[in-house]
């Protein structure tokens, strides 16, 4: 042993003093590769069907589903009814004036009997006739008072009495002399009345005479004819022995006058129309008037009532009352706000009929106590002009009322799917109605995307709400060419101009409305064609293991990973880095591969863990990418063209695995 360090020291020294170069003894040095997992991605079709709210798993299948709403539509402006302008009134027709009360007139013995002695003669009297032969009839005025000027009768009864003053009887029916009394007036009318027997010495008899269609005037002229059987013995005769006769006319009803008129009323009915081609059998108002022209024709002021029972609010009729001088007009207007109509119900579901408004007219004359020159003409007249009428609730059978809507709706389709084309898809329009009156509706939807446009028409039933207050919702689906060859192009912008229909028997109000959804489902049963997208970029923490292990010496680097799918899906990836997520491909920081490169992947071959793997060497300033805390990663999915349908399942999915691979020389 100490031979050995003898001669190892020798060696050195021999080495030193002759200046001989030899070398220093050296460590053993290797190379250590590390991997640095820096991104891993994976894109699940079930993962992106919870997170996602166009994507939903149906059993075993996939369908994007977007729905979006319809704008609700109100009838508010559409229960409306119009209603012509209505002329009625009251015409007086026959009409009462005040009592004429009596006329009365006297005739004397003297008079009647050319033969009768002087007064305070007792004598037994012979038949006699008056007037005598040759002699003229005995003719009165009556003075019928200045109560009236004259009476044109519709009905009416003249009253003729006769008091028999005399000590003789009155009419002699067996000699041809009965006793007749003729009354005039004014040369327009005349009748007489025939006593049948004698009018004995105290008696009175009363006599009737009809004056309808008669006119009478204060000009009253009663004439008399008769004779007398004389007295059955001695009688005494006085001067003042006379016959009285008195003119009564009574019960009359008048059509025309110049009278004094009483207070009497007057009253009619009649109705108004609502010519609307909605038969309602009620209908509450929310907005709407009525004017009533009220004009008195009469020459004497009245209150003029006008009712109406179907026309209530809170169950009180609709009532007008105003008091109207002579010949004179007023004007009244109601505001039938919260008033509720109600005609009468409805047969079947006809529209025919009519809507009435039944009015009860009464006219309340006033007493005059000056004569009136008063006719049966004469009217009080109601003109009333319905405003349109708007209703808060209407039952009944409805008129064909329209609903129009026109609106645009932007969808939200992902990314790619417009390089598919679907082999199946279903439009489902959801209508719900509160109305308890159904319809019909009509779609035409026009679907945008880019400078693609497609159009479709579409239509179905709206079903009535089976009870007030629970809407109901009519669900129509369309799966024909039409809703496929609208959906095939994933719309980004959807417009829909419409109208929807109701009509029928029940009951809408202002507060119903339609609303609903437009719903775009297609299954991911589709043919792809050849495109390239780019996903939404999502955000990766560099682990601080990683940055340091970059910072040791490198000999050299590499990125190398996995695309892994199960989707049977063809074509290739890029992968974009940057600092933030909108500028990750605008302005990246690394792309991997570079220009005109891929990673390709083949999902037909149903490609494992492992295979393919790519590698991308990577320089200093490469990978000073990843010395930050996280990176923003995208990725450009370039999808090939598919040789027939493709199916995507929830399980299919894409898995991206990335990492960086240094090389660093340890012992070195």
């Amino acid at each position: 042993m100490y031979k050995a360090r003898l001669i190892f020291f020798t060696l050195a020294l021999a080495a030193i003093y002759l200046g001989c170069s030899v070398d220093s003894p050296q460590m053993p040095s290797w190379d250590v590769t590390l991997s640095l997992p820096v991104v891993t991605e994976e894109y699940s079709f079930r993962d992106m069907a919870d997170d996602e709210d166009f994507l939903q798993v149906t059993g075993d299948s996939l369908e994007i589903r977007v729905k979006e709403p319809i704008t609700e539509l109100s009838f508010e402006s559409k229960l409306s009814l119009s209603a012509d302008s209505e002329n009625f009134g009251v015409s007086l027709g026959s009409f009462q004036v005040d009592s004429i009360g009596a006329g009365h007139v006297t005739f004397t013995l003297g008079e009647l009997w050319d033969d009768a002695p002087g007064s305070g003669v007792s004598m037994e009297v012979i038949p006699f006739c008056f007037p005598d032969s040759g002699g003229a009839p005995l003719t009165r005025t009556v003075d019928m008072g200045d109560s009236y000027g004259y009476i044109e009768f519709t009905e009416g009864s003249l009253l003729v009495t006769v008091r028999n003053g005399l000590p003789v009887s009155l009419g002699d029916p067996a000699a041809g002399c009965p006793f007749r009394i003729t009354v005039v007036s004014g040369g327009d009318y005349t009748d007489s009345c025939v006593a049948g027997e004698a009018i004995g010495p105290g008696c009175e008899s009363t006599f009737e005479l009809d004056l309808g269609g008669s006119r009478i005037t204060r000009d009253v002229e009663v004439t008399i004819v008769g004779g007398s059987t004389g007295s059955d013995g001695v009688v005494l005769i006085s001067p003042d022995d006379e016959i009285e006769i008195t003119v009564m006319p009574v019960a009359i009803r008048a059509a025309r006058a110049l009278a004094r008129i009483p207070e009497q009323v007057f009253r009619d009915t009649t109705m108004i129309t609502i010519e609307d081609s909605t038969r309602f059998v009620s209908a509450e108002i929310a907005t709407g008037s009525a004017d009533f022209a009220l004009t008195n024709e009469l020459p004497v002021a009245l209150t003029l009532h006008v009712e109406t029972g179907n026309v209530t609010l809170e169950g009180a009729p609709l009532v007008i009352r105003k008091r109207i001088d002579a010949l004179s007009d007023s004007t009244v207007t109601v505001d039938l706000s919260g008033y509720r109509i109600e005609t009468a119900p409805v047969a079947g579901d006809t529209l025919e009929g009519s809507n009435e408004i039944d009015f009860d007219v009464r006219a309340e004359l006033h007493r005059q106590n000056d004569l009136v020159d008063l006719s049966a003409a004469d009217t009080i007249s109601v003109y009333v002009t319905l405003d349109e009428l708007v209703m808060t609730k209407v039952t009944g059978i409805l008129k064909p009322t329209v609903v129009t809507f026109s609106e645009e709706q932007r969808l939200e389709f992902p990314e790619g799917f417009e390089c598919i084309s679907p082999y199946e898809a279903e439009l489902v329009i959801n209508i719900t109605n509160t109305a308890m009156v159904g319809g019909r509706f009509t779609l035409d939807v026009e679907g945008e995307r880019g400078t693609t446009l497609r159009e479709a028409c579409f239509d179905g039933v709206i079903e009535a709400a089976e009870s007030e207050g629970v809407s109901q919702t009519t669900r129509c689906e369309y799966s024909g060419e039409d809703a496929i060859h609208l959906i095939g192009i994933f719309p980004e912008v959807v417009r829909i101009e419409g109208e929807a229909t109701v009509w029928g028997r029940g009951t809408i109000s202002v507060d119903d409305s339609l609303h609903g959804d437009l719903e775009m489902i297609v299954p991911l049963v589709f043919e792809v064609r050849a495109d390239t997208f780019t996903t939404t970029p999502r955000m990766s923490d560099i682990d601080k293991g990683v940055r340091d292990g970059i910072e040791e010496g490198i000999e050299e680097s590499r990125f190398s990973g996995h695309v892994i799918t199960t989707a049977p899906l063809s074509g290739g990836v890029r992968l974009f880095m940057g600092a933030d997520s909108a500028t990750v491909y605008s302005e990246p920081l690394l792309v991997l591969p570079g220009d005109g490169y891929s990673i390709d992947f083949d999902g037909t071959e149903q490609t494992q863990d492992g295979d393919p793997e790519f590698e991308i060497d990577l320089g200093e300033d490469e990978l000073e990418v990843f010395m930050r805390d996280h990176l923003w990663f995208g990725l450009e999915m370039r999808l090939d063209s598919s040789d027939g349908g493709v199916t995507l399942r929830p399980d299919d999915a894409v898995r991206i695995e990335g990492k960086i691979e240094v090389v660093r020389r340890v012992g070195s």
